[in-house]
């Protein structure tokens, strides 16, 4: 999306507005390019704010116009540059420190971070401090970015903490779409103003897209219904097992790891051990002619394990009946408060913490992948590619002499 607006002062117009969000998208299943919803947002913030951003928007005068052209990236630079090979570097190794220097986004806001990464090899350049594999892992361990995670970390927790009476305040007739516009409000506020490695629009983009997915049709469902109408799907009385209840609003395995924890874990044990009998049963091995036979061919050994394996089917189908009825009965014993507050606590967030959390991680990914590219931009040099052509133009010549050597002999 590329945009320029006019503006007025004193009843005439003074100055022209550009932006410029042509690089942020995503492509849908059809290839076209979509706004992201941070993109959206990153568009509202500045043209509501009109104030210059690098290489997205600018407020430009009429006098700085040049004639009657109004091409956007001639006034929003796109802030990309052309990458700048340093001959030295290639010639004798070494990475250019004005190469490392140029990724001062990352320094400014990590300063630590930098001799974590790289140390001086000799004036003007400068040197990797761990393989270009274990870039992440560097960069991960590093104090400063570890105390980086943690203002982030604080500031989601603050974050949730701050929204969490406000949720858990929702029931019948609110407006969700009021209610996400004031909860992602919050976040921002929470997050613009601290130094930090993530981009709030970022975050802001990870709080929309789960509540597309998740959260819109929960609060909607609580718009019309309340917190204490929730339905629990049921399989089939012959063949249906636990693992098949369903229930929108509120996940089955949500309230089995809380309050079935110990029934489940008996029943995926004696699932192993019916897994483990029948493979032994199942079981072949190679005998003197080659001839693939089973493992256990004693008459008496068999029936035993398969009285054993009857037995546990029955205890296995047993402990699935009792766990659909435990299960069911759990769910009918919530009051809406108890949903409301599962709903919010063990669903809303535990998933929310983990996406917003989880930008981190995807920065410590886009540091990574940034250090290796200059890595490995520089990481041949002119003495290896001559040592390459060398051992190259080596073997080709034994070849050549083998051959003259054959042709000689074949003649002879």
């Amino acid at each position: 999306m590329r945009q320029a607006s006019w503006f007025a002062q004193g009843g005439k117009q003074c100055c022209i507005f550009f932006i410029d969000a042509s690089r942020g998208f995503y492509k849908d299943e059809d290839s076209k390019n979509r706004l992201r919803e941070q993109d959206l947002r990153h568009i509202a913030d500045v043209w509501e704010a009109r104030t210059d951003a690098v290489g997205f928007a600018r407020l430009v005068p009429y006098e700085a116009i040049e004639g009657y052209n109004l091409n956007i990236p001639r006034y929003v630079a796109s802030g990309a540059k052309e990458v700048e090979h340093n001959i030295e570097a290639h010639l004798h190794g070494g990475l250019p420190e004005s190469d490392v220097q140029a990724m001062s986004h990352l320094w400014e806001v990590c300063p630590g971070l930098k001799p974590s990464l790289f140390s001086p090899l000799c004036p003007g350049f400068m040197v990797l401090n761990c393989e270009a594999d274990a870039v992440a892992e560097c960069i991960a361990s590093s104090p400063d970015y570890q105390r980086q995670y943690a203002v982030y970390e604080q500031a989601v927790d603050r974050w949730a903490e701050a929204v969490r009476p406000l949720m858990l305040a929702v029931g019948t007739d609110c407006h969700p779409k009021e209610e996400i516009a004031r909860w992602a409000d919050m976040l921002m506020e929470q997050l613009v103003d601290i130094p930090s490695l993530i981009d709030p629009y970022a975050a802001y983009d990870q709080l929309m897209a789960y509540w597309t997915a998740v959260m819109q049709d929960d609060l909607y469902m609580v718009s019309r219904d309340g917190w204490g109408k929730i339905t629990l799907v049921r399989p089939p009385k012959k063949t249906g097992k636990w693992t098949d209840l369903y229930c929108d609003l509120l996940p089955v395995d949500i309230v089995v790891d809380k309050f079935h924890a110990e029934e489940v874990e008996r029943y995926f044990a004696t699932q192993s051990e019916i897994d483990r009998l029948s493979d032994s049963l199942k079981e072949t091995v190679e005998n003197e002619d080659g001839e693939e036979v089973l493992a256990i061919t004693d008459p008496k050994e068999r029936k035993s394990l398969e009285a054993k394996l009857k037995k546990l089917k029955a205890e296995l189908k047993g402990q699935n009946a009792a766990l659909i009825l435990s299960i069911t009965d759990t769910y009918h014993r919530f009051t809406a408060e108890d949903v409301c507050r599962l709903v919010v606590n063990d669903k809303w967030f535990t998933a929310l913490r983990r996406h917003l959390l989880g930008e981190m991680e995807a920065v410590t990914a886009a540091i990574a992948a940034e250090v290796r590219e200059l890595h490995n931009r520089y990481a041949t040099t002119l003495s290896d590619i001559e040592a390459q052509v060398a051992a190259a133009e080596t073997s080709v010549s034994v070849e050549e002499g083998f051959e003259e050597r054959y042709k000689r002999e074949s003649v002879g």
